[in-house]
Formats: C-alpha cells, sequence, structure tokens
C-alpha cells in the first residue's frame, strides 16, 4: 500500500508507459457493499472484453486484482489500483474520499480522479522545534510523515561567574546567537523543503517567548506561508503530534471551504458563472458546464440518467435532448461528479456537518458557462 509524497510521483504515474500490456485501473469506495460490489464491475468488465486480442492479459490482471480486494481491510474510504500483470506492475493507494466504482484498461494508469484529490489538499508541515532541536513533518491527504530531525550545540543554560557578572552576561550573549544561527539552520531546511513542492503552508510548536525571533528570521516568502504556533515540541510524543497535525489539517481545509462557499454565492447573488442545488447542477453538467462542483462529502441523492446520452435529472422524465428513457441509479451525486472528473473539471469535497453547506443546497457549481 502506497501513498503519494510528491507530486512527481503523481506525474511519474500518469506519464508511465508499459513496455508490455495494459494497465488495468480500479477506483472503488471501501464503505457499504465492499468488495462484492467492485468484484462484480470486474467481472463485467473482463466479459464486456472476452472479444478483444489482449483479453488474457486483461483475465490475468483482473485475477491479481480480485485477489488483492478480497483480502483487503480498508482503513480510508477509497481505494485505487493499477495492475498489469504482463509487466508485473501493480499499485495500490488508499484514498481519503470515496470513489465510483470505475474500470479502465489502457496503455498507462488512468489518474484523473487521482489528480482531482490531490489538488483537494493542501500540503503542510508542522515543526515542533526548541533552542536545540527541530522535527519535520509532512501531513497530506490525512497521511503523516516525519522527515529527518535537526540538531544544534547550543547550551542549555548559563554557567554563572565572572567579574561583576560580565563573564555571565557574555555567555548569554554567545547562546543567543546560537539561538538565531540553530533557527536560521532550521529555515534553511524549510526553504529546501519548500522548494521540492513538499509543503504549501507550515505551522511551528515552538515556546511562545522564542516565536518572534524565529519569525525575526523567515525570509518574507516563508513568512506568508506560516500560519501560527501550536503547543508543541521535539519531545512530544507521535500520538500527541499525529492528533494536532490532522487537526490542523482539517482546519486549513475548513477554512478553504468558508472561503470557497462565500465565493460561489456572491457569484450566484451577481448572476455570475455559478450555481448551486442539485438540480441545477446536473443540468450544468449534462451541457459540459460545471469547471469546479462543491458538495458536501457525505452527499446522496437518487436520480436518474439517460443510457442514449448521459444528461441527469431528478424526476424519470424522457430526456430532453435525445428522447431517451432515463434509468433509475441509487446515488445520482456519484454521477454527476464523475461526469465533471471526465470533462475536466474539479471537485471541492466539504465536510459533512459544515453549517454554510445549507446555504448552497448541499451543491453548486463555478461554471465554464451558464445553461
Amino acid at each position: 500500500m502506497k501513498r503519494f509524497v510528491a507530486a512527481g510521483e503523481l506525474l511519474a504515474l500518469s506519464g508511465r508507459q508499459m513496455e508490455r500490456g495494459k494497465v488495468l485501473s480500479v477506483y472503488c469506495s471501501t464503505g457499504e457493499g465492499f468488495p462484492e460490489r467492485v468484484l462484480t464491475h470486474l467481472e463485467g468488465f473482463l466479459e464486456g472484453y472476452r472479444r478483444f486480442e489482449d483479453w488474457e492479459d486483461l483475465q490475468r490482471s483482473v485475477r491479481e486484482a480480485t485477489h488483492y480486494l478480497a483480502r483487503f481491510a480498508p482503513t480510508k474510504q477509497g481505494l485505487a489500483l493499477f495492475v498489469n500483470a504482463a509487466a508485473d506492475f501493480f499499485e495500490a493507494y488508499e484514498l481519503p474520499r470515496p470513489w465510483k466504482c470505475t474500470v479502465v484498461y489502457g496503455p498507462s494508469p488512468y489518474t484523473r480522479p487521482l489528480e482531482v484529490l490531490f489538488d483537494e489538499y493542501r500540503r503542510i508541515f508542522l515543526v515542533p522545534m526548541d533552542r536545540r532541536e527541530a522535527r519535520f513533518f509532512e501531513i497530506f491527504m490525512g497521511e503523516i510523515e516525519e522527515h529527518e530531525p535537526f540538531f544544534s550545540d547550543v547550551p542549555s543554560r548559563v554557567r554563572a561567574g565572572g567579574w561583576y557578572g560580565l563573564e555571565e552576561r557574555r555567555i548569554a550573549r554567545s547562546i543567543e546567537q546560537k539561538v538565531v544561527h540553530h533557527f536560521q539552520d532550521v529555515v534553511d531546511i524549510l526553504l529546501e523543503y519548500f522548494r521540492k513542492g513538499r509543503f504549501e503552508v507550515f505551522f511551528v510548536g515552538l515556546r511562545e517567548e522564542d516565536y518572534a525571533l524565529f519569525e525575526r528570521v523567515l525570509p518574507s516568502y516563508l513568512r506568508e506561508r506560516l500560519r501560527g504556533r501550536v503547543t508543541l515540541d521535539p519531545k512530544s510524543g507521535l500520538a500527541e503530534i499525529s492528533e494536532v497535525a490532522l487537526r490542523l489539517e482539517r482546519m486549513v481545509l475548513e477554512e478553504e471551504d468558508h472561503a470557497l462557499i462565500d465565493r460561489l454565492l456572491t457569484m450566484v447573488g451577481n448572476a455570475a458563472s455559478a450555481t448551486i442545488g442539485l438540480a441545477n447542477v446536473l443540468r450544468a453538467a449534462s451541457f459540459g458546464a460545471c469547471q469546479t462542483v462543491v458538495v458536501d462529502e457525505s452527499y446522496r441523492e437518487e436520480g436518474f440518467l439517460c443510457s442514449s446520452c448521459g444528461t441527469m435529472a431528478l424526476a424519470p422524465s424522457p430526456c430532453e435532448l435525445c428522447g431517451g428513457e432515463r434509468r433509475r441509479v441509487e446515488n445520482i451525486v456519484e454521477e454527476v461528479l464523475e461526469m465533471v472528473v471526465l470533462q475536466r473539471g474539479e471537485v471541492k469535497y466539504v465536510f459533512a456537518g459544515n453549517p454554510r453547506l445549507s446555504e448552497i443546497q448541499r451543491i453548486g457549481a463555478f461554471l465554464r458557462f451558464l445553461v
């Protein structure tokens, strides 16, 4: 089981070309009906592919995926698999969001859903530190990774002595200079991680009396990324650090949720290119108009999908575009999100329970054009 730690890994996966065979890409939710629902989907996909020359290669890849799924114990809401039995290629990623059961077979991994999730989250650094030590934690998509710590040889206390305390004050000044150098070294390490794209914002765990000094040694472009101080230090236990880290990630995402909803409502109020409510979003997506959908992460609703052209509605009326019959689907929200992703749009999930969700009727969209 893997997780992404750098944007370069996603780019490498999406651009990977196979010397032999094709890649079976599988996305699914791991909640109710797992793994039976995805196993049934794989069986149907394999049967529909029987007439093609590389059916046996696909069969081997489906067999590997089925073996893995039948024994997998999920810890998150979604799962992505990439399998090419002919090239001995297998990658599995747990996802922080559920995803409609999707199977694609092609020359390279189908990574569009991963790109959507990747763009939704913010990469965060948490740095518990003091005057002698610093630890570095990367937080992304609900996962935490610790990087190599840093230590300095700053003395911990002043030795008394000297003529009228002059020696003591000289030592104190020397220690303060070493503390400044230590903070500058920590900043240099942070700068290197920032250049590598390992974080967008960061927090420090530092005593209040040292916080202002640390801020002073930050260059402006890092000071803009500093989101605040938390009550941690390098001796804090991993469980406590993990709890604080995940709370910070949720806080950052919730702040962005509020700003996003504000912008959406402002645009709707100004009759600009935006809409709210499921019926309006379904109509906009049916015409390819949705650029970004903002949705309650727990939203489910029954709906109807045209089998001929794919337009969606909440009522079982004939399709207004082609006149075809619409079939009932259990979760039309899942269908519209998949359609938006296929149209190269974005999806922004809002945490369930956000009081602002009622203002947009649990779903809304920024539009490419009005419909």
